[in-house]
């Protein structure tokens, strides 16, 4: 059994709508059958660029060494600006941390299996009940942006495409699941 949801979704001021903040936050329960990686009492995330960073696992493996978060957490505390950048594995954008806290873990892809570790936490799970979990934390923080007014850009130009470019590759991603 895999679970990874969101509690306490949000924007970084409390208020129930923020049409400035581009960013949602939350705390995050993920659990492995009776292993947990992440908890409420670890802290507040950023789970949009929590969600793009589960939804490139998908497609790819999450490493220290090869990340799919560009220098970032898989749960990052901050990840306040989308900066866009040449492709590189098929991602759009940049997401820079705002500080150096979070949570990483391992995610690897073994044989229709996903591996996943962090210190002395170690489970898998199949493909399917990866993507499952993915897609059902992702559809959690579409749900709050879905309730809020519109996000408007901030009038710079190179913040304006590189949030485009994070939506472009959310749905992009999403698009290609096959559940």
């Amino acid at each position: 059994m895999i679970e990874i949801i969101v509690q306490d979704l949000g924007w970084v001021t409390g208020e129930e709508d923020v049409i400035w903040d581009q960013c949602a936050h939350g705390t995050v329960v993920f659990r492995v059958n009776e292993t947990t990686f992440v908890e409420p009492e670890d802290g507040n995330w950023t789970v949009s660029a929590t969600g793009l960073y589960l939804l490139r696992t998908l497609s790819f493996d999450h490493t220290l060494e090869n990340s799919v978060a560009e220098g970032s957490f898989l749960f990052p505390c901050c990840a306040f600006n989308a900066w866009p950048i040449e492709d590189n594995k098929e991602f759009k954008v940049l997401l820079c941390s705002g500080c150096s806290q979070g949570i990483d873990i391992a995610v690897r892809h073994v044989a229709g299996k996903v591996h996943l570790e962090a210190e002395d936490k170690v489970e898998q799970v199949t493909e399917t009940e990866w993507r499952q979990a993915v897609l059902a934390f992702v559809r959690q923080v579409e749900g709050l942006y879905a309730s809020c007014t519109p996000k408007i850009y901030i009038d710079d130009e190179f913040d304006r495409k590189g949030w485009q470019a994070f939506w472009q590759e959310w749905r992009e991603r999403i698009d290609k699941i096959n559940l």
